[in-house]
């Protein structure tokens, strides 16, 4: 049907449009394992539950007979363990600008603030840029002039700014 733009997404999480080529991203959870990110194209097929990008059923066991199948858009990029991926958003300013136009990429279950590099539209370089040090990264936005603003998701949340 005309009104429906993607299917075999399960749990998504995080949007932003790429400055570099205009795509939608988007990132969402796998079961145990296979959290990922993709890019949406209008009547695309990421074929959930008949694949589960490395992950497993929380019980144990499988779910397909294989992680990923060539019939489905493949994520450009799954982590098995689950990291508990979140909000995600390209970075642009002026207080990081070796950054600009890499995604950044919350993961709640793990702790972990990443950088994406792209290079020719494929990721070259994952960085962790905070791994547990402050806590479950629930949220993140970036400001006007750069800064990074990130929310915990803990007992006494708390908001951090990222800055130099």
């Amino acid at each position: 049907l005309p009104e429906i733009y993607q299917i075999g997404v399960r749990n998504p999480q995080g949007m932003a449009i790429s400055p570099l080529n205009q795509k939608i991203y988007f990132s969402q959870h796998g079961p145990r394992g296979g959290d990922n990110i993709g890019i949406l194209k209008k009547g695309g097929n990421f074929g959930w539950k008949d694949v589960a990008w490395g992950g497993k059923e929380y019980y144990g066991a499988k779910i397909g007979t294989k992680p990923f199948k060539k019939k489905y858009n493949l994520p450009i990029v799954s982590w098995v363990p689950s990291i508990g991926v979140g909000q995600i958003n390209f970075y642009s300013g002026n207080t990081f600008p070796e950054w600009n136009g890499n995604l950044l990429v919350s993961a709640t279950k793990a702790g972990l603030l990443l950088r994406l590099v792209f290079e020719n539209n494929k990721i070259n370089e994952q960085e962790i840029i905070i791994n547990q040090d402050i806590g479950r990264i629930r949220d993140f936005e970036i400001g006007p002039d750069g800064n990074i603003f990130l929310v915990i998701d803990d007992e006494n949340s708390s908001l951090w700014r990222l800055s130099r």
